[in-house]
């Protein structure tokens, strides 16, 4: 998974069964307490409540622990192995299904509208980490490069589209 303006910075020489992902940022505040500065955290809450009933009891431990954490893996950006993968969307389907199915309080305005996909960029993060703490993935962690291919004037690296979309073909 990439975004539209920013890439991973890989080789072949990475790929493996490993997972390529982008780098581990931290944060001076828990998950759970930058979630609260900037969102309702009876919507974390309640997605917490029904995590706790549909998943392992492992699965929770670790879920309760990371919130606790002060790191994510930012953007939801990497490569992984097809087997990798497949878990991993078995995973954010069960918790987009846990989203659909609670009822998220005081939107405010457009942004906090967001709150699902808030969540969901938090489980991403969770589960490489919940993956590589049980040793089922390992991590080859990486830069990434900022495009922006649309306004030549902001600082960011220009490149021609046609040629983007070419580069991301063969990368893939």
């Amino acid at each position: 998974f990439n975004h539209y303006r920013r890439k991973l910075n890989w080789n072949e020489s990475l790929l493996s069964p490993n997972a390529i992902v982008a780098p581990r940022w931290f944060s001076w505040r828990t998950l759970r307490g930058q979630y609260a500065c900037c969102h309702d955290i009876a919507n974390l809450d309640e997605f917490s409540r029904i995590f706790k009933e549909t998943f392992t009891e492992e699965e929770y431990r670790d879920y309760d622990t990371y919130w606790r954490t002060h790191f994510f893996y930012i953007c939801n950006m990497f490569i992984m192995h097809r087997d990798n993968f497949r878990r991993y969307s078995t995973f954010i389907l069960q918790c987009i299904k846990i989203l659909k199915n609670i009822q998220t309080k005081n939107y405010g305005n457009l942004y906090q509208k967001r709150a699902p996909s808030f969540i969901l960029e938090a489980m991403t993060s969770y589960w490489i980490w919940h993956e590589q703490r049980k040793e089922t993935i390992k991590l080859i962690p990486t830069t990434i490069t900022h495009y922006n291919i649309e306004n030549k004037t902001n600082g960011s690296s220009c490149i021609n589209k046609r040629a983007f979309l070419w580069f991301l073909r063969q990368a893939y």
